[in-house]
């Protein structure tokens, strides 16, 4: 039986117990994130070199230029950034990673190779992650945008079903408003001098610029002008060129400053942790870009052209971009064969009926595009052409493809032409290329079957295409807009 004394203040006795659990769980919690915030200022934190104190830390702070210094610095920036958009609750297990991958970089020791591999892999991971937290959603006015895009295309189209995206771009153009200054290294013999079309506040901007010479005159840029975001402050658009690709980056304007960008310049060659700059690779293909304004707001027009297909991003500046509006044009082609008479072929000799051959296989393998989905030709394993018993197996390849790929062209399709009951096999080319003037360039390719890949010119011949293209379709919706949106 309870004494008098213990049932004195019954409710005291709880409050108190309470009280202890509360003070108890708050000590618990404190710790629990004092524990966070060392694991984490331990994983953020780029390497203090003076003190360097493993072999994997001393090996990359003793690299060449310090590269893997600059490796360190790069993931380092990538992971706060990551941390930035990371949910509270995943933070924890995003640490817990970090920690496993610094055991498994270290494990690298002096091996630079390795560590180089291991930063590569880590940031591009990080950014993947961080890129999808921080994406833009495509909201309502984008898609209204979108709509009013396709509807001009489709418009057009009952006039001209040759270039009726062409003319909805130059309708929607910002090309007039956009001020270019050409391009700048900020050398020493570089002209700075402000242009009448810029306002002292812009060129204050510009001129700050000039702390990351270093990094910028490395790529040169060429810097322009434009309001992208709609604050009635031009924006500067910054654009360089290298290895056939461009890189593209918006730097947004605040009075007299762009805040800190030095990381623009030091990763226009390392795009994927910049959400300022997007990219396109421009060797050997059909692509451009425009600033458009619809419906209200600013876009990048990023067109990737096929042969059949043109497809067109709306890329919000300023924004990370992985899903975006993208309107879809597809073409027919009527293409015709140039037989030309006064050059000596080596397979077929000119008459009017390998002529008809030719142009027969040429239509039937348009119609083949334009009802299904062709596989790439460097990627089909289907005989073209009967292979002769006999054939060892690491030869059978050369029946299956015209030959491997050079990148100024666009391999369409790969086909059999049979002339004479021989098996030919032919390659429909396109050069990335379609004028208002000339139409299409083309090329078909023809080689006997039984030639290997590294043919002669006397086991070949070649044919100009003619031709012109028209709309057979036009869709609209988001997709994914590719690495080259950022």
């Amino acid at each position: 039986m309870k004494s008098t004394h213990e049932l004195k203040h019954p409710v005291n006795v709880v409050h108190n117990s309470f009280g202890r659990s509360m003070f108890n769980l708050q000590l618990s919690l404190i710790k629990a994130l004092l524990l966070i915030f060392v694991s984490s200022t331990a994983c953020a934190s780029s390497i203090d070199c003076s003190k360097a104190k493993n072999v994997a830390e001393k090996t990359i702070c003793g690299s060449e230029h310090g590269y893997l210094v600059n490796e360190d610095k790069k993931l380092n920036r990538a992971f706060v950034k990551l941390l930035e958009v990371l949910p509270e609750d995943q933070k924890a297990i995003v640490f817990a990673e970090q920690k496993k991958w610094l055991r498994l970089r270290d494990k690298c020791q002096d091996d630079r190779s390795c560590l180089s591999e291991r930063y590569s892999e880590r940031r591009q991971a990080i950014v993947a992650k961080q890129r999808e937290l921080s994406a833009y959603k495509p909201d309502n006015t984008d898609l209204e945008a979108l709509a009013q895009f396709r509807m001009t295309i489709e418009q057009n189209m009952l006039n001209d079903k040759e270039f009726p995206l062409e003319n909805a771009i130059e309708k929607y153009s910002l090309a007039k408003e956009i001020f270019s200054m050409g391009h700048f290294c900020f050398n020493s013999d570089d002209l700075m001098e402000r242009p009448k079309k810029v306002t002292a506040e812009e060129w204050a901007a510009f001129s700050s610029l000039a702390t990351y010479s270093e990094s910028i005159k490395n790529s040169c840029p060429d810097f322009s002008w434009l309001d992208v975001d709609g604050d009635g402050q031009r924006d500067l658009l910054v654009r360089s060129y290298a290895s056939n690709a461009f890189f593209e980056a918006v730097l947004k304007r605040t009075g007299k400053t762009f805040g800190d960008v030095g990381h623009v310049f030091e990763d226009m060659w390392q795009i994927e942790d910049t959400e300022e700059i997007f990219s396109w690779d421009c060797k050997g293909c059909d692509e451009d870009a425009a600033w458009v304004r619809i419906n209200g707001r600013v876009y990048r027009a990023f067109r990737n052209g096929r042969f059949g297909i043109n497809e067109v991003f709306l890329l919000s500046p300023l924004r990370v971009n992985i899903e975006a509006p993208r309107l879809v044009v597809k073409y027919g082609y009527s293409l015709r064969v140039v037989f030309d008479s006064s050059v000596t072929q080596p397979l077929f000799a000119y008459n009017s009926q390998n002529k008809r051959t030719l142009q027969s296989a040429i239509t039937k393998t348009l119609e083949k595009l334009s009802s299904q989905s062709e596989t790439p030709p460097s990627q089909n394993s289907s005989p073209l052409c009967p292979i002769p018993k006999g054939t060892p197996k690491q030869e059978r390849s050369k029946y299956t493809r015209y030959a491997d790929g050079s990148y100024p062209f666009e391999a369409v399709a790969d086909f059999p032409i049979w002339i004479a009951k021989q098996c030919h096999i032919a390659r429909l080319l396109s050069m990335y290329a379609y004028s208002e003037k000339t139409g299409i360039f083309a090329q078909l390719l023809v080689r006997r079957s039984d030639a290997e890949f590294e043919f002669s010119d006397s086991e070949s011949d070649s044919f100009e295409l003619s031709g012109r293209r028209y709309v057979v379709d036009v869709d609209s919706g988001l997709a994914r807009s590719g690495r080259w949106a950022q």
